[in-house]
């Protein structure tokens, strides 16, 4: 077993930088490629029928005369030119973007290996933190990509302490999911429909007025 020498500062392994995860972008090549099979497959049909003797197909004749009679200037050509743009733009949004929002990357533990946590799981565990805090009634939390918005009704109890332990709680609960980046919280409490305000402890007043008080003397 090789020592470290002397003097010399230690080597940890490298630790990836987390990175979101990259979305496959199944919806939008499923329509790009469904809408060019069809297209493709109309023009084909009707050549190949022409060429085994039929006749061209009327919305054939149709396109490519309005095609011929049309200039660069027509609102149609415009029109069909700045959505074509669009979608163009679109696609290489999609192409440049990781997508899939829904997975807030973790901590690396070293190597090759990433893991990923749901925003939708990442919810339900910090809800059910926020209604094991005495006082909550309910409570909705919404998981973004920076920011965890918490809306809790309270029962009983005072709303300014039920709000600082729903603090105290979903912040060492939000650290000890192990997020790459832990979102900050933004926590409001509101009383519930039948809540009530606490009553106030009252103390015994010692030598009070009803209380009769014993005096000593000498007969």
């Amino acid at each position: 077993m090789s020592q470290q020498p002397e003097g010399q500062p230690v080597e940890f392994p490298s630790v990836p930088k987390p990175r979101r995860s990259w979305s496959a972008r199944r919806a939008p090549a499923a329509v790009c490629a469904l809408l060019g099979a069809v297209a493709c497959a109309a023009v084909l049909y009707d050549v190949v029928s022409v060429r085994f003797g039929g006749t061209p197909s009327p919305w054939r004749h149709a396109l490519l005369d309005r095609l011929y009679g049309m200039s660069v200037t027509d609102t149609l050509a415009v029109v069909a030119a700045a959505v074509l743009v669009v979608v163009g733009l679109w696609l290489i949004w999609l192409a440049m973007t990781p997508g899939a929002r829904k997975r807030a990357p973790m901590k690396p533990p070293g190597g090759d290996v990433r893991a990923f946590l749901d925003r939708s799981a990442t919810a339900l565990l910090l809800r059910d933190v926020a209604l094991e805090v005495p006082g909550t009634d309910d409570a909705k939390v919404r998981v973004r990509r920076r920011k965890v918005r918490v809306r809790a009704t309270v029962r009983f109890g005072d709303p300014t302490e039920v709000e600082a332990e729903l603090t105290r709680a979903l912040t060492t609960k939000r650290d000890a999911l192990g997020l790459a980046r832990p979102p900050r919280l933004a926590i409001r409490v509101r009383p519930d429909g039948d809540w009530t305000p606490p009553v106030p402890e009252q103390t015994e007043s010692v030598g009070s007025a009803d209380t009769p008080v014993a005096t000593g003397g000498k007969k």
